[in-house]
């Protein structure tokens, strides 16, 4: 039987992924081994991101409405738990430009940007303006401060 992979992102020869079980794990290519699995209380994961200049940071985020941060070398309770969305997060991105910013687009229409180094506010902006879905949000590698969106009405032909 085959199961579906709801997200999957990798550094060096770790992979990340979600199998819509409700549960995370660590894959470690170079030696074909799982290097952990976590239960995330059976929430669908829809989206990860790694944090390109702290390679041990990612972040994951779902159908329970909230984003985690974790440290794959303490890889049992989350770093972090950033709430604000009242629908599922679509998707989340680390800034390439800033390591510890992180942008997030939701079902209840916002995209939201946050600075996982500050535990306690970690919301820096809401963007509510659209009147549909997002269901992709990316920063500019060649523009600092510039965020992407995609809405259905791009999809349109």
């Amino acid at each position: 039987m085959y199961r579906l992979i709801t997200c999957i992102f990798y550094c060096l020869f770790i992979y990340f992924y979600s199998q819509g079980d409700g549960t995370l794990r660590l894959w470690d290519v170079s030696q074909s081994l799982n290097t952990g699995t976590v239960n995330d209380g059976g929430n669908e994961v829809l989206s990860c991101s790694w944090n390109k200049y702290e390679q041990n940071l990612l972040c994951s985020a779902g159908t329970d409405n909230t984003i985690k941060l974790w440290d794959i070398r303490q890889f049992t309770v989350p770093l972090l738990i950033m709430t604000g969305h009242s629908q599922s997060v679509r998707q989340i991105k680390f800034d390439p430009h800033t390591p510890s910013y992180l942008a997030s687009c939701s079902y209840d229409f916002t995209v939201r940007l946050w600075d996982t180094v500050n535990p306690l506010h970690p919301l820096i902006q809401t963007i509510s303006h659209h009147n549909e879905f997002t269901y992709s949000v990316d920063f500019s590698v060649h523009q600092k401060g510039l965020v992407s969106l995609l809405t259905p009405s791009h999809l349109q032909p």
